[in-house]
């Protein structure tokens, strides 16, 4: 169990250092606006998919090669295994996701976004208070979710 805590503390390290380098780079105010209109897009889409329990809808927003890392640091690696780990947690429970971005910033012709939220069960118990940091690249000219690591407060 502590190694996987500790597997979990290190990717978390790894994705906040960079994001910290690539909010550094350079990037034109009009790219910046596209692309934060596009994040605001995709976050809309992704809220709507997972409160709609559409794992389908969930892993086409990533990259082929995307990885999503969950509050336990169980990491999936593949649109397709993604996919898969959103079907199996939506058949575990009644959760909703509130989430609002906090910091944009673009990575060449990329972008990332950190935020925070919180999951509601449909039992009514307290929510979970979450944070995450996400980075997007280009797949076939569109937006796609590269990296989303999530964790809780």
């Amino acid at each position: 169990m502590t190694s996987l805590v500790a597997r979990a503390w290190r990717q978390t390290l790894i994705l906040a250092c960079a994001v910290l380098l690539l909010a550094i780079a350079p990037g034109h105010a009009e790219d910046r606006s596209v692309l934060r209109r596009e994040i605001e897009a995709m976050h809309v889409r992704y809220l709507d998919a997972f409160n709609r329990r559409d794992a389908a809808a969930l892993g086409a927003l990533f990259a082929e090669n995307g990885i999503f890392v969950d509050p336990a640091g169980k990491v999936a690696t593949g649109r397709s295994d993604i996919e898969a780990m959103f079907r199996q947690g939506f058949r575990d429970g009644d959760l909703t996701l509130e989430a609002s971005v906090d910091h944009i910033g673009t990575i060449g012709d990329g972008a990332w976004d950190v935020g925070h939220g919180a999951l509601k069960s449909g039992g009514g118990t307290q929510p979970l208070p979450l944070h995450y940091a996400a980075i997007y690249v280009r797949q076939g000219g569109a937006l796609k979710l590269r990296v989303v690591s999530v964790g809780g407060e």
